[in-house]
C-alpha cells in the first residue's frame, strides 16, 4: 500500500505539473489524463516471489534521493522545492516512511528512476538491509550510456533489463525486489 501511495502521488503531481505548464502556454482544455500505475507480483520456476511496481510520475533526480528518499521521515512533499513550485497538489502521503515498509519482506531493493528535469539521466539505486551501503548508479542516454547491467526473469519469463525499460520513457520510477 505504501508503494503504490508513492507511485500515484509522483504520477498525480506530474499531471498537475504538466497540467500548471499547459496552462501558463494558454492551454484550456480539459484534465490531462496520467498513466497508470503498473504493479507486476509473480512467481518464477523456484517459487521465489517478485514484486515490481512502475509509475510515470515525476521520478527523481540524485539530489531527491540522497535528500529525501534515502532519510528517514523526510517527504520531497513537505520540502521548500515542492511549496515553492506553484503547483496545487495535496499527496497521499505526508511522512516519508512508506518507502522502508518494503524492507518488512524483503533484504534488497533496486530502484531505477528517471526525472522528469532530467530526462537523459537515470539512476538506478540498489540497497540492501544487510549492508551499511547503498550502490546509486547514474547512466546518461547523451553518452548512449545505459549499461547498468541487472538483468531480471519478468512475469513472462523473459530476461528485461531494469534500466533498458527506462531508456524511451520520459521519467518515473521502478521498485523492485524479491519476497
Amino acid at each position: 500500500r505504501e508503494l503504490l501511495q508513492n507511485a500515484i502521488d509522483a504520477s498525480v503531481y506530474y499531471q498537475k505539473i504538466k497540467e500548471s505548464e499547459l496552462k501558463r502556454l494558454g492551454y484550456m482544455g480539459g484534465i490531462l489524463k496520467i498513466k497508470p500505475v503498473s504493479i507486476h507480483v509473480w512467481k518464477d520456476d523456484m517459487n521465489n516471489v517478485s514484486f515490481l511496481i512502475e509509475d510515470s510520475g515525476i521520478g527523481m533526480n540524485r539530489e531527491i534521493v540522497t535528500k529525501y528518499f534515502l532519510k528517514i521521515g523526510k517527504s520531497f512533499y513537505q520540502s521548500e522545492a515542492f511549496r515553492h513550485s506553484g503547483v496545487n497538489f495535496v499527496p497521499i502521503s505526508r511522512f516519508g516512511v512508506g518507502f522502508l515498509s518494503a524492507f518488512l519482506v524483503t533484504d534488497e531493493i533496486t530502484v531505477v528512476t528517471k526525472h522528469y528535469k532530467e530526462p537523459d539521466i537515470l539512476l538506478q539505486l540498489t540497497l540492501n538491509i544487510n549492508a551499511d551501503k547503498y550502490v546509486l548508479r547514474e547512466n546518461c542516454k547523451n553518452n548512449n550510456k545505459y549499461d547498468i547491467k541487472q538483468n531480471i526473469i519478468d512475469w513472462n519469463g523473459d530476461s528485461i533489463s531494469l534500466a533498458r525499460t527506462f531508456m524511451e520513457k520520459e521519467c518515473g520510477t521502478l521498485i523492485y525486489f524479491k519476497i
